[in-house]
C-alpha cells in the first residue's frame, strides 16, 4: 500500500474520531427539553379495550409527574349509569367520586390526591344504552413525582403567564398552587389554543377549552383543584403538548 493511501486512511480515522467526540459533547451538553417518559422498573400490561372506545386519559402506559385530577374514558356510544370504574394499586382503591357525564359518552372518576407513586390499574365496565349489554376494559398508568423535578415552580404566585412561541408553550411544564390564574399569551403569528386533553374530546378537564387564541391575544383560567393537567394546542396537537401540576 502506498504512503499516500496510508495517509488518507489515517486522515479519515482522525476525522471520524473527531466527529464522534464532537457529537458526544453536543449530546451531553444539550439541555433536557422534556421530562423522561419511562421510569426504570415499570412494566405495563397490555390494555384491554372495549369495542366502542375512543380514548382514555391518562393514556395507557403513561407516566404522570403527580396524581391525575381524574381518570376519563371516552366512548362512541351512550353509557348507562351502571357503568363503573376502579383505580387500584396493590389492591387498594384510590378512586373517589364516580360519574357518567351528561354527554353520556364519558365515564369519569376522580382520584385521591394523596395517592402514592407507583403503578395503577384501571378496570372499568362500559354498559351501553342500546342493547343493554356491558363490556369490561383495563389499562395501566404510573405516577412518579420525581418527574416533576425539572418543572418551573411557580407555587405561591396568584397569577402566572405562559407564552406561546414557535409553536410551543414557554414554559411547557409548570407547577402552580391551587387558585392560581394562568394566562396564555400568543406571541406567534398564527392562532393557537390551550385545551385539556385528549385531542379532540377535551374531556379530561372540560373547563379548559380556550377556543382560538389569535396572534397577540391571550386566554386565562383559574386552576382551583389539585392534580395534574395535561394540555395541548388543538391546532398543533402533535408538537404543542404541555402539563400543569396544581399542588
Amino acid at each position: 500500500m502506498s504512503s499516500r493511501s496510508n495517509l488518507l486512511i489515517a486522515l479519515m480515522m482522525v476525522i471520524t474520531i473527531a466527529l464522534a467526540v464532537f457529537s458526544a459533547g453536543c449530546t451531553s451538553s444539550a439541555p433536557q427539553q422534556t421530562p423522561p417518559q419511562t421510569p426504570a422498573g415499570v412494566t405495563f400490561l397490555p390494555a384491554r379495550n372495549v369495542s366502542r372506545l375512543m380514548d382514555v386519559t391518562p393514556p395507557a402506559g403513561a407516566i404522570y409527574p403527580g396524581v391525575p385530577l381524574n381518570i376519563v374514558i371516552d366512548v362512541e356510544a351512550n353509557l348507562t349509569d351502571s357503568s363503573s370504574m376502579s383505580i387500584q394499586q396493590s389492591g387498594k382503591e384510590y378512586g373517589t367520586t364516580h360519574m357518567v357525564d351528561d354527554n353520556r359518552v364519558t365515564l369519569r372518576r376522580y382520584m385521591d390526591q394523596a395517592a402514592p407513586d407507583g403503578l395503577y390499574t384501571v378496570t372499568y365496565t362500559a354498559c351501553w344504552e342500546s342493547g343493554g349489554s356491558c363490556e369490561d376494559g383495563m389499562f395501566q398508568f404510573a405516577i412518579d413525582r420525581s418527574f416533576s423535578s425539572p418543572y418551573t415552580d411557580w407555587r405561591g404566585q396568584s397569577a402566572v403567564t405562559i407564552h406561546i412561541q414557535n409553536e410551543t408553550k414557554n414554559p411547557r411544564y409548570v407547577i402552580v398552587s391551587p387558585g392560581t390564574n394562568v394566562t396564555w399569551v400568543n406571541d406567534d403569528p398564527v392562532a393557537h389554543t390551550a385545551d385539556s386533553d385528549s385531542h379532540m374530546t377535551h374531556s379530561y378537564y372540560p373547563d379548559l377549552d380556550s377556543g382560538l387564541i389569535e396572534p397577540g391575544a391571550s386566554f386565562s383560567h383559574v386552576f382551583d383543584q389539585a392534580g395534574v393537567y395535561p394540555t395541548h394546542c388543538s391546532e398543533h396537537a402533535e408538537t404543542e403538548h404541555a402539563i400543569i401540576i396544581v399542588e
